[in-house]
């Protein structure tokens, strides 16, 4: 970089007015699929809403389970389209019969913490004029795969009470603030194996994104922007060597996103490769898209979890 050059900074995410290409068209992405079946489970205080009990019911495949994250002002009610696509379109792909399906394929959806039905309090992840920004977003990302692993402790037995079927995996999906979380609980728990992050970016990249803006104006820990030392850690702790090893990995980046830009995951995403490996690893980058959620990315989460989800080795088991 040029001495005088200018560091990358991503833009200011906004649920307000933006250029179109960081708009997303929530209802597009249920791929021109007609609705599927939904059912409303609680697991104490956390709502979910599971998609597709009612077509494999009758079935005695082992089952799959995609949960799925929304972003950041968004919440899971605007992802009902995203998982009635995914899972029509995961089933389209199994009745082609190219390859095996050993699995049937179902989604849940949840809202964050402090989004949608569970939003209590007001701009708790605002950037502006808010000095507790990282940490409500530390806060927010560890909280996020806490639930995660809460729904896979315990969502067989809320949806099969008497033993009646098996889940035999969890995997994972997650947009923007969600696809944060989801790298996280790669990062934290070995038993999610197959994985579609989207507009996201590593944990070793996430620090790049978050503290930008304070490290250029130099407020990084001080009383504008705190940065104590828990918050700290969580962002910069390295992610320990073999962390990748063994998983299904799908990047899915807008080529215009300038909230998290794709060239954040230069010097991760490598690393990730490397571990788990070229045929266990893809990225893709759309063109002319930015910071959103397109069919085309659905399309293409729909068929890593029906290749390594559906179609899955029937001898093997998550580590639940």
């Amino acid at each position: 970089m040029a001495a005088d050059a200018k560091p990358i900074l991503p833009a200011i995410p906004s649920n307000k007015s933006q250029d179109p290409a960081h708009v997303m068209d929530f209802p597009t992405l249920n791929l021109g699929f007609a609705p599927c079946s939904m059912k409303e489970v609680t697991m104490v205080d956390l709502d979910l809403t599971v998609f597709g009990l009612e077509e494999i019911a009758g079935s005695t495949k082992p089952i799959s389970v995609v949960i799925v994250s929304h972003g950041w002002a968004n919440k899971a009610a605007q992802m009902e389209n995203f998982a009635t696509g995914m899972f029509q379109e995961i089933r389209r792909l199994g009745a082609e019969g190219k390859t095996k399906v050993t699995r049937d394929v179902i989604i849940v959806t949840l809202d964050q913490r402090n989004h949608g039905k569970r939003r209590l309090k007001k701009d708790q992840l605002s950037y502006k004029n808010n000095p507790l920004r990282l940490t409500a977003m530390a806060t927010t990302l560890k909280g996020g795969a806490q639930d995660h692993q809460l729904i896979m402790a315990y969502l067989e037995d809320y949806l099969f009470p008497f033993g009646e079927r098996r889940v035999a995996e969890y995997m994972a999906t997650g947009v923007s603030l969600g696809g944060h979380l989801l790298w996280r609980l790669l990062k934290e728990d070995p038993r999610v194996r197959v994985a579609v992050p989207i507009i996201s970016c590593p944990p070793d990249s996430l620090v790049l994104v978050h503290t930008a803006h304070w490290r250029a104006n130099g407020t990084l820990g001080t009383t504008a922007q705190y940065y104590p030392k828990h918050v700290k850690q969580f962002y910069e702790e390295p992610t320990p060597p073999g962390t990748w090893v063994g998983r299904k990995i799908l990047a899915l980046h807008g080529e215009l996103d300038q909230v998290v830009p794709p060239v954040f995951s230069k010097d991760s995403w490598p690393k990730a490769v490397a571990e788990a490996g070229s045929d266990s690893t893809e990225q893709y980058i759309q063109p002319g898209v930015g910071h959103i959620c397109t069919p085309d990315m659905v399309r293409r989460a729909s068929y890593w979890f029906y290749q390594h989800g559906a179609c899955a080795e029937t001898d093997l088991r998550a580590r639940l």
